[in-house]
């Protein structure tokens, strides 16, 4: 049970309502309570309980991440109240309902949702919806980070498997069918021993170049950020 106790003693705080980071894990925490006076928390972790319903969170008006991964959490609720969140981990719980996902659109500040590792581990049996990368695209907006990868990168990666998929021939079952054109003729291809030129073919395809260049502007752009980061922190160790 979450007592002001418990929370004191977590947070290393003297009062509840000067805590912004609080970390409750792996002690068996099974109902979400007396976070009332927990009013300038930013960031709440309950990750590793015993967990099973979203409540009690209404009053953390400014909550700007919050991690219940690794739960035993059915349905996605009481959430919509926290209009300043910008990051929800779920993983590893049992959230089935595709509807409960889609609600999280109404949130907006999210950006950053985890519902399965970013191999696809600890998935929720959500993540089994045929449509799943696609419904959330379309329903949640404002999201750039879905399950650990960039939304704009699962996007594009997704694009040059559609695209690739279009251009290899289909089986057709019919005796008197013409005979399938291959995508690459043998004539376009170089000496076996000779390196691809992956430039001269990707200028065949427009479309697949896009999509090939729109991917590798989202990784410059997130090596960019992370190695900022990095600079800030160094910055910062060597100030103290």
């Amino acid at each position: 049970m979450i007592t002001e106790a418990l929370i004191i003693r977590q947070s290393g705080e003297y009062d509840c309502e000067v805590i912004t980071k609080l970390k409750i894990e792996k002690l068996g925490i099974q109902k979400i309570s007396n976070l009332d006076n927990c009013t300038s928390l930013i960031d709440l972790s309950l990750a590793n309980n015993d967990i099973m319903q979203i409540s009690g969170l209404d009053c953390l008006v400014s909550l700007k991440r919050l991690n219940l991964s690794f739960n035993k959490i059915r349905r996605i609720e009481n959430v919509l109240e926290l209009e300043n969140l910008e990051y929800f981990d779920l993983r590893a719980n049992s959230i089935s309902q595709m509807d409960d996902v889609v609600g999280l659109g109404k949130l907006p500040k999210l950006s950053n949702l985890a519902l399965r590792g970013l191999g696809g581990d600890d998935a929720n049996p959500v993540c089994q919806h045929p449509a799943y990368r696609s419904i959330i695209t379309r329903s949640l907006p404002n999201l750039t980070i879905l399950d650990g990868g960039l939304m704009g990168l699962i996007e594009a990666s997704d694009e040059i498997e559609k695209h690739l998929e279009s251009l290899q021939p289909q089986n057709q079952d019919d005796e008197e069918a013409s005979a399938i054109t291959p995508w690459i003729d043998a004539e376009s291809l170089k000496d076996a021993s000779d390196p691809v030129d992956i430039e001269s073919f990707m200028d065949r395809f427009p479309e697949l170049r896009n999509a090939h260049d729109r991917a590798e502007d989202m990784l410059r752009e997130d090596s960019a950020h992370v190695l900022r980061q990095a600079s800030a922190a160094l910055n910062k160790a060597k100030v103290k």
